[in-house]
């Protein structure tokens, strides 16, 4: 039997790429190692020949047991980490042991850097990394966007989830047409991103004047206002409890026996509320919105109030409560919602300066309806600044010690008199107009609990604390199990809106609680328990019962309306990435298992949501181009066209319609005079396709608006 034949050339790919039979890119890691999270190693032609088979089918394998000796053969030395050692080279063996001394410490290095890819952790004995305090160095190394820091609850702690895909479509093949046409794929998509932005700045809504007097303010018809009222009383006055719905339809009617000459107080009152309301309405079809202009002048005007030098007309009940209207109508008109929370500041120090912290009990002759309205305020300032605290990725900007107000009396607004008296509580079995409020109130704790163990500065042991959270996480379920019969029985749409809208507030903090979970627990059991109760909510907050306003709220409102999808996508994007992981050696099929198919649907059903959101008001598209390649690689099933060029296709095709969509949005804003040419001027020389060399996937595949970098030895950019 002769001999098999020896091996005339040096393998360039690297040992798990050989195995799987794929194209390595030949990167240290290479793109399919980090996709696949293995070690990627290369072997040299000198050690190739004292390998056994079994090392090159899996890669490397460290000692089991600390303190043992390292038998066998050399070990394969990785070609990226050769220039780690001084000199940049390595230096020729004097003997057996030098040379495995050589091989371990190269291949530790290479771990070492596959380990960084993975987590992030900062390794102070790592080339390249210095620093003179002892306590920076062992933690992660951060970065700021555009000033702002964010931590693990915002959506930008979880751009590492499409880390793998980036780097598997910046790869580089043996063929090179289809490295060419790769080439041309970027470039096409990174002149429409371009494009796009040069659309969005141009077509951006113009602000107000600096200053508007309530003179210019336009009043709206008394029948429009009157529904959009009665829209903000009926769907809004549940969760947030800011106004005593009697007391303010007395003073709803003096503003209309003369609006010209109403305080700037009532006026600003008046027409938030009406802002609020019209957000639920659907303009005519194929019509402007004809009040949207005016309602971004209210709500600048009442911006300008507050801002303005400070009076005493700012430090009271109705001031307090026209701050509250303020933030909840930027959020529902997508005006600036994505800061509030340094809004929410001052609201609390407003608060806090009134002394709605301390209960009422401690102040004499205060009246029942005064009592219970300061109650209920400290409630929403409490609900608000915990949803703004989680969108902003920052700790909660106050505690249960910096207060002792008791929660609001379980009593309807008709019963609340003003005038000095005990009033007696319902129970809690039965339902009135505070009874939604009092059950957010509820898992205030839990969600605060949350929110300092994703954005506290000060690390903690993520095991002990993820158990110590598990009561937290199940009083959060329970409260959405009950909001259905916290609700007052109004109408069945009132029901359905007032539903949605508390899951919505409770059930989103599941989402980056266990995505961080996920991304840092060790114990197996831990990260499959969290999978699952992040994929149920993400579910549940995807497809709500039916409400025809409350999806209209979703598909244009910013803030928590807005990271609500944002953080759902994330959630799925990961299951569907590990499914794809888990079944890595079945990888071309037919077509995609029962389950796979599930979480398509789920993805696809994220991306036509964000789609409908571009077409309204939304101006981010790199998000539904990241789904568009996720469902790509997902549905892999065995085209003759490389997945990668399948994969740039797909981003590209999503990038056209989200431009076209745009487009059509923004044209009836300039119709066909002058002026219309201009909204798609591109800078001189942009086209130069030279000058576009540098670009590659990660250009177009950096987090929306954050870039987070972490180090061992190097920065590390999630992308």
């Amino acid at each position: 039997m002769e001999p098999p034949p020896k091996r005339r050339r040096p393998p360039l790919s690297c040992t798990e790429c050989r195995r799987r039979k794929v194209k390595c890119d030949r990167k240290q890691p290479c793109c399919h190692c980090v996709l696949w999270t293995r070690p990627c190693v290369y072997v040299d032609k000198a050690n190739l020949s004292q390998l056994t088979h079994q090392q090159i089918l899996v890669g490397w394998s460290g000692p089991e047991t600390d303190g043992q000796p390292i038998d066998g053969g050399p070990l394969p030395i990785s070609r990226e980490n050769e220039d780690v050692l001084p000199g940049n080279v390595i230096p020729s063996p004097t003997s057996a042991g030098d040379k495995a001394i050589i091989d371990i410490v190269t291949r530790l290095r290479a771990v070492e850097q596959l380990v960084s890819h993975r987590t992030g952790l900062c390794d102070v004995d790592a080339p390249g990394l210095t620093t003179d305090d002892p306590q920076v160095a062992k933690q992660d190394y951060i970065s700021l966007n555009k000033s702002k820091l964010f931590g693990e609850s915002h959506w930008s702690g979880a751009s590492h989830v499409f880390r793998g895909i980036s780097a598997f479509l910046n790869a580089e093949s043996d063929d090179a047409e289809e490295n060419e046409a790769t080439r041309r794929l970027k470039l096409e998509m990174r002149s429409i991103i371009q494009k796009f932005k040069v659309i969005s700045r141009n077509t951006k809504p113009s602000r107000p004047g600096s200053i508007l007097s309530a003179q210019e303010i336009g009043i709206p018809s008394k029948q429009l206002a009157d529904q959009m009222t009665e829209l903000y009383m009926s769907r809004f006055e549940s969760v947030f409890r800011i106004l005593h719905v009697p007391s303010f339809r007395s003073e709803y009617e003096e503003y209309w026996r003369d609006p010209l000459q109403a305080s700037d107080t009532l006026r600003l009152k008046v027409h938030l509320v009406i802002t609020i309301g019209y957000s639920l309405c659907e303009p005519p079809s194929n019509q402007a919105d004809p009040l949207r202009h005016e309602t971004l002048r209210w709500v600048h005007f009442a911006q300008n109030w507050i801002s303005a030098p400070l009076e005493k007309s700012r430090i009271t009940i109705s001031g307090l409560q026209i701050q509250c209207l303020l933030v909840l109508a930027r959020q529902v008109l997508y005006i600036g919602g994505d800061l509030i929370w340094v809004s929410m500041g001052t609201i609390v120090r407003t608060a806090i300066q009134m002394g709605l912290h301390r209960d009422p009990k401690h102040f004499k002759n205060m009246t029942m309806l005064h009592a219970e309205l300061r109650r209920r305020l400290w409630a929403t300032i409490l609900e608000m600044n915990l949803q703004a605290a989680l969108d902003a990725g920052v700790p909660p900007s106050i505690s249960f010690e910096d207060f002792d107000t008791e929660p609001p009396f379980n009593v309807d607004d008709d019963h609340l008199f003003d005038r000095v008296g005990i009033l007696e509580t319902l129970g809690s079995e039965v339902t009135t107009d505070t009874s939604l409020q009092l059950c957010l109130l509820r898992c205030i704790r839990p969600r605060l609990e949350i929110l300092r163990c994703l954005n506290w500065a000060k690390t903690e042991d993520i095991q002990e604390k993820a158990h110590s959270l598990s009561t937290s996480i199940n009083k959060i379920n329970e409260a959405c199990r009950q909001c259905w019969f916290c609700i007052k029985d109004y109408s069945e749409g009132s029901r359905v809106f007032k539903r949605n809208f508390a899951d919505l507030l409770l059930r989103r903090f599941l989402l980056p609680f266990h995505r961080f979970l996920i991304d840092h627990a060790e114990e197996r059991s831990l990260v499959y328990s969290s999978r699952k109760l992040s994929l149920d909510a993400a579910m549940a907050l995807l497809s709500p019962k039916p409400s025809a306003e409350f999806t209209r709220l979703t598909m244009l409102g910013g803030g928590f309306f807005k990271h609500r999808l944002i953080h759902i996508s994330i959630v799925l994007s990961l299951e569907l990435l590990n499914e794809i992981e888990e079944h890595r050696e079945d990888r071309i099929m037919d077509e995609p298992c029962r389950y796979r198919r599930l979480l398509i649907e789920e993805v696809r059903e994220a991306q036509r949501q964000w789609a409908e959101r571009i077409k309204l008001r939304e101006t981010n598209i790199k998000l539904h181009m990241k789904l568009s390649m996720l469902l790509i690689q997902a549905e892999e099933t065995g085209h003759n066209i490389s997945i990668q060029q399948r994969m740039g296709q797909s981003g590209k095709a999503s990038l056209e319609s989200c431009f076209a969509a745009v487009q059509n949005r923004a044209l009836p804003d300039y119709g066909r005079g002058e002026g219309r040419d201009d909204l798609f001027e591109i800078e001189e020389g942009f086209q130069d396709i030279d000058a576009l060399e540098f670009f590659n996937f990660d250009d177009i595949w950096e987090p929306m608006g954050a870039d987070v970098e972490r180090g061992i030895g190097f920065n590390l950019t999630f992308v």
